[in-house]
C-alpha cells in the first residue's frame, strides 16, 4: 500500500484513494500517469509531465502500474464520475487505478501546465455566470428579501441539461417535480395554483424588462439554505422542496422561498441564485432563467 494511502470500495473504479501532493507516491515515469477528469474544460489544471488521457492508455500495449485520477478540488464530483464511467477501460489500462480528492488545487503551481491560471479558475467564485449552464447576465432586476432592497443580475440559460442533471437521471432541462408533481399541472386556459415553501422568506422582485409577460405564471427552485457549500445533488436535494409557482402582476411577482446556499457543479463554486420557467399557456416553457441572490 502506498504511504498514506487507504483502499477503497465505495468509489466505483477506484482501488486506491490518496493525499492528492504527487510528491509523497515517488512517481516512476513510464509507469503511473496522470489524468484530469476535467481536462476538456480545464486543461491548464494538466501536469506537466506524466499526463495521459485513456484513449492514449488504451493505444498503448502494455499497461500502466498505477493511474491517478484527479478533477479540481475536493468538492468537485468529475473524478468520481470519470472513474465510475470508465471503469472498465481504466482496469484494462491501469494496473491500479488511484483517486486523488484534492484535486489539482492541491498540487502545486509549477508542476501543471498553467498552474495560476488553473488555481484562478477554479478559486474563481462563478466565473461571472451565477449557475453552470447560465450565460454572463445582462440585465439588472430589483428584488426585495424580507423589505431589503437590492439589484441583482438576471442572466439565460443555455439551451441545454446541465452535466449534474444527467448523472442523477434527469433528461430535461428542467427539475423533476415539472413532470412528476400534479401541481406543476394544469388545464387551459387555466395555469397552475401559485403555492411555496413553508416559513420561508418573502421575495418581491421586479421582471420589468426582462423576458415574461407582465402578468407571468412563472416557476421557481432554489437550492436548499445551507451554511456549508454542498455539491449541487445534495443542495438542491431530492424533493427540490425550495421550489413553488408564483402569479405575477404588473411586472411584480412575491412569492415564499428560503434563502438557497451557494453550491459546487463541475469544479466550480455557484453564489445564491434562483432558476424560473414561465407557464405558456398549456406548457412550461424549457426556456429559464437566473436571477443572482448573492447581493442579498
Amino acid at each position: 500500500m502506498l504511504a498514506n494511502c487507504v483502499a477503497v470500495d465505495t468509489i466505483k473504479g477506484a482501488d486506491v484513494m490518496c493525499p492528492t501532493n504527487p510528491e509523497s507516491h515517488e512517481i516512476v515515469p513510464g509507469k503511473d500517469v496522470f489524468i484530469n477528469a476535467l481536462a476538456e474544460t480545464l486543461p491548464d489544471c494538466d501536469r506537466k509531465n506524466d499526463m495521459a488521457t485513456l484513449v492514449d492508455l488504451e493505444s498503448q500495449s502494455d499497461k500502466k502500474e498505477r493511474c491517478y485520477v484527479y478533477c479540481a478540488k475536493s468538492t468537485c464530483d468529475a473524478a468520481k464520475t470519470f472513474m465510475a464511467t470508465h471503469a472498465e477501460r481504466l482496469g484494462d489500462a491501469c494496473e491500479k487505478v488511484i483517486y486523488l480528492p484534492g484535486g489539482a488545487t492541491e498540487m502545486e503551481a509549477n508542476d501543471l501546465v498553467g498552474g495560476g491560471k488553473c488555481h484562478a479558475s477554479i478559486t474563481k467564485s462563478n466565473d461571472d455566470a451565477p449557475c453552470l449552464t447560465c450565460k454572463t447576465p445582462d440585465i439588472s432586476v430589483n428584488v426585495e428579501i424580507d423589505g431589503k432592497q437590492t439589484v441583482q443580475s438576471f442572466s439565460e440559460t443555455q439551451k441545454e441539461i446541465p452535466e449534474w442533471f444527467r448523472r442523477e437521471g434527469i433528461v430535461s432541462r428542467l427539475p423533476p417535480m415539472f413532470t412528476c408533481d400534479a401541481r406543476y399541472k394544469a388545464i387551459p386556459p387555466n395555469s397552475p395554483t401559485p403555492f411555496g415553501p413553508p416559513k420561508p422568506s418573502r421575495i418581491r422582485m421586479s421582471i420589468h424588462g426582462g423576458p415574461f409577460a407582465p402578468d407571468a405564471t412563472l416557476a421557481y427552485w432554489a437550492a436548499n439554505p445551507s451554511d456549508d457549500i454542498l455539491h449541487a445533488e445534495d443542495a438542491y436535494g431530492k424533493k427540490w422542496a425550495n421550489s413553488g409557482i408564483v402569479k405575477c402582476k404588473e411586472n411584480v411577482c412575491e412569492f415564499d422561498m428560503h434563502m438557497p446556499g451557494r453550491y459546487t457543479a463541475e469544479g466550480k463554486t455557484y453564489d445564491e441564485h434562483l432558476h424560473l420557467a414561465e407557464w405558456q399557456k398549456d406548457r412550461w416553457s424549457l426556456d429559464t432563467f437566473t436571477v443572482s441572490l448573492d447581493k442579498a
